[in-house]
């Protein structure tokens, strides 16, 4: 029997080409942090010849697909709330104060937190709630 075809040289390179970027991508998914290990990935190269009455030509239908771990879940909390026109407003919640979408306070050089008992009384530079 003689030399059928090499895949390497099927449509001028383009389906070596296309195997290669496929297998690339489930390379780089099974390295990927954020998806599990224990996955199993697949690269489904499908040849579909279609051949005419004759017998003496067939078209090929080339797929390559590969099939990859889905990225894991990533779960945070939001608080939702009206703001004071009555619009809804939502912010991510990180360990706060329910209802408190943000909280500065004004620190000295050693982390501590400026509190004057004159100051409270004049204004609230100290502490800002903004929401």
């Amino acid at each position: 029997m003689g030399k059928i075809f090499s895949i390497e040289s099927l449509a001028g390179g383009a389906i070596a080409e296309q195997i290669n970027g496929a297998l690339e991508k489930v390379l780089e998914n099974i390295s990927d942090l954020n998806t599990p290990y224990k996955t199993k990935r697949k690269l489904n190269i499908s040849l579909v010849f279609n051949s005419d009455k004759s017998r003496e030509m067939s078209d090929i239908s080339i797929t390559i697909k590969p099939t990859l771990a889905p990225a894991t879940a990533t779960e945070t909390r939001i608080l939702i709330d009206r703001d004071n026109k009555g619009r809804i407003v939502g912010a991510e919640y990180k360990k706060q104060i329910p209802g408190q979408m943000e909280m500065k306070l004004e620190c000295d050089e050693e982390g501590e937190v400026i509190n004057d008992p004159e100051a409270e009384a004049q204004d609230l530079k100290g502490l800002q709630i903004v929401k």
